[in-house]
């Protein structure tokens, strides 16, 4: 009985290590994507404006800024696959920024840019 037990605790161990390992994988490669997006985004943006103007200075801004890019290509990959929930957008939220008249120029040109 001792043997079975241990042979059991083995093999659930064993099994547990393998869908740790599987979905650390998995994780990391959805992450990879979607950083993989946002460069070749930011890439894009920075060949039509010349300059990182677009990109909010306040580091706060930045880093919700950051966000609500993610959140939008996440939409866009999400509409063009045909998955995106009825009602459109993402569950995750976003921080307003800390100044909103300090980023306004960019965040505009922002709306602009999601929309072609």
């Amino acid at each position: 009985m001792l043997a079975i037990l241990a042979v059991a605790a083995t093999g659930i161990w064993l099994l547990r290590q393998n869908v740790l390992g599987s979905f650390a994988d998995y994780a990391v490669n959805i992450e990879l994507d979607r950083l993989t997006e946002l460069s070749s985004d930011l890439a894009r943006r920075y060949r039509q404006h010349g300059n990182w103007a677009f990109v909010p200075a306040d580091a706060t801004d930045r880093r919700n800024w950051i966000a609500a890019e993610l959140i939008r290509l996440q939409d866009a990959r999400l509409a063009r696959e045909g998955a995106l929930r009825p009602g459109g957008g993402s569950d995750i939220p976003v921080a307003a920024p800390a100044d909103a008249g300090a980023s306004s120029g960019a965040v505009a040109g922002e709306a602009a840019l999601a929309e072609e």
